[in-house]
């Protein structure tokens, strides 16, 4: 049964407000495309790559709380409070992430640092 865009909303929700990876890796396509924002690391390709940059980012303490979601027929954003660690007293920055879904899986994820440009690239699909 595919999964609808509200339902990849919910996993991406619980993933990271939880830091349990599983919801991510059941609506993952095996063929995932990450592209992080400019000068902010190299893209990586496939659910397992995905799965380890998710793990290290939070085992290396950074965290993100989820401030706003926007889904479409074809893409989720999610704006993103980034911060490193569980100190409030820590820079927070916020960023967002595009998930663009096929058949009820994530196929691309893009990291944009402005909100217009990840609402742009959800709505024209891009």
């Amino acid at each position: 049964m595919p999964t609808s865009p509200s339902t990849i909303t919910a996993h991406l929700r619980a993933a990271l407000n939880t830091g349990d990876r599983l919801p991510l890796s059941q609506i993952l396509h095996p063929d995932v495309h990450w592209t992080p924002a400019a000068h902010q690391g190299s893209p990586c390709h496939g659910r397992t790559e995905v799965l380890l940059r998710c793990s290290h980012l939070h085992t290396s303490g950074l965290r993100a709380t989820v401030q706003e979601t926007f889904t479409y027929p074809e893409a989720t954003v999610l704006g993103l409070l980034v911060h490193p660690g569980d100190d409030p007293t820590t820079p927070r920055a916020t960023h967002y992430l595009v998930f663009h879904h096929t058949d009820g899986l994530i196929t691309r994820i893009r990291d944009y640092t402005q909100r217009h440009d990840a609402l742009n690239a959800a709505y024209q699909g891009t």
